[in-house]
């Protein structure tokens, strides 16, 4: 099914979008300007650490403009060193998100929630904006091993982030990529 013809709004979100995504911490700045005004970004997710839940590929839109606090649970956008990524929020301590792909079996290293760009409310699946939703079990890809290794990274977090962050790191054994945003230029 073709997808619909886009209106100036999205055109506009997506221009908006390309453009930002050349700069990781760019969209940081941009983001706090746009909190309160419920502004969407659209941009493309490359790679498919997120499952069944957002199919590698996807067009997505982020809401840069939500003030709800971020939840366990909620699929998010954030800056690291490497990019944008998008995953879950497997676990929140005060300012401190783990965060983990629903197709990954460990935990991203600890983020501040700082670097949060926005939730990310929907993806665009044959030519129709779904929502994104909780995965179904059996769509989870944790291992023991990966459940006990967000357990160590959690623990470690109550005594040293930065340590928290090495052992995710270290700890990782497997070489999963993240789920990349990048700019959605045609």
């Amino acid at each position: 099914m073709a997808e619909p013809p886009e209106t100036d709004r999205e055109k506009q979100q997506r221009a908006i979008g390309a453009l930002i995504w050349k700069d990781p911490e760019r969209i940081l700045d941009h983001a706090a300007k746009l909190r309160g005004t419920g502004a969407l970004l659209e941009c493309r997710l490359r790679g498919g650490s997120m499952g069944a839940a957002i199919p590698a590929g996807s067009r997505l839109r982020i809401a840069v403009g939500s003030t709800e606090p971020v939840r366990v649970g909620d699929v998010v956008a954030f800056v690291r060193d490497d990019g944008i990524c998008v995953h879950r929020v497997a676990h929140r301590s005060g300012e401190l998100l783990v965060t983990q792909g629903d197709a990954c079996a460990y935990p991203d290293p600890p983020v501040d929630a700082s670097r949060v760009v926005g939730p990310v409310r929907e993806y665009l699946a044959g030519g129709e904006w779904k929502p994104v939703v909780a995965p179904r079990a059996e769509d989870r890809a944790r291992s023991a091993s990966g459940r006990g290794l967000l357990r160590l990274v959690t623990g470690l977090m109550k005594i040293d982030v930065r340590i928290a962050r090495l052992a995710a790191r270290a700890l990782r054994l497997r070489g999963e990529g993240p789920a990349i945003a990048e700019g959605n230029e045609k």
